[in-house]
């Protein structure tokens, strides 16, 4: 990702934080209760920076949307728990609309990082798994995280 969209999205990010702490601060309480201070929250966005350059660094193209990767995470979730996901549960945890999630589910698998087959018991409804290329870039990502540890 090119460093000027970089810089884009960590603004983006930071006015959603701010926004977001304001809507739920109290109308009576001071300004900096319960709020991070300034150098903390530089450095909760300067990590979260970070974790967005190395999902760009170690997924492929198509992981690296924030539908796709949670999409992907919960998929990984669900693997490590034996579970396998329909499209409405996995667009529920991207917090997608369940088109969007289709959508997003087609590009994954067409890329190789998911599987879908059809559901054995309801032929309607689609069965998703992540695959052994979506762990991979999934073990990658965390790796590289906790090297930087």
């Amino acid at each position: 990702m090119p460093a000027a969209m970089l810089h884009q999205r960590l603004a983006e990010l930071e006015s959603n934080v701010r926004l977001l702490v304001e809507s739920i601060r109290s109308p009576d309480a001071p300004a900096d209760v319960g709020l991070p201070s300034q150098e903390a929250f530089s450095r909760i966005i300067a990590a979260e920076q970070r974790r967005i350059e190395i999902r760009t660094e170690v997924c492929p193209p198509k992981a690296r949307d924030q539908t796709a990767w949670s999409i992907l995470v919960a998929a990984y979730r669900a693997h490590d728990e034996g579970k396998v996901l329909s499209v409405t549960a996995l667009g529920s945890f991207a917090h997608a609309p369940t088109t969007t999630a289709l959508r997003w589910l087609d590009e994954l698998v067409a890329e190789g990082l998911l599987t879908s087959r059809p559901d054995e018991t309801d032929r309607r409804r689609r069965r998703i798994a992540i695959s052994c290329t979506g762990r991979s870039a999934l073990r990658a990502y965390a790796a590289k995280i906790g090297a930087e540890r």
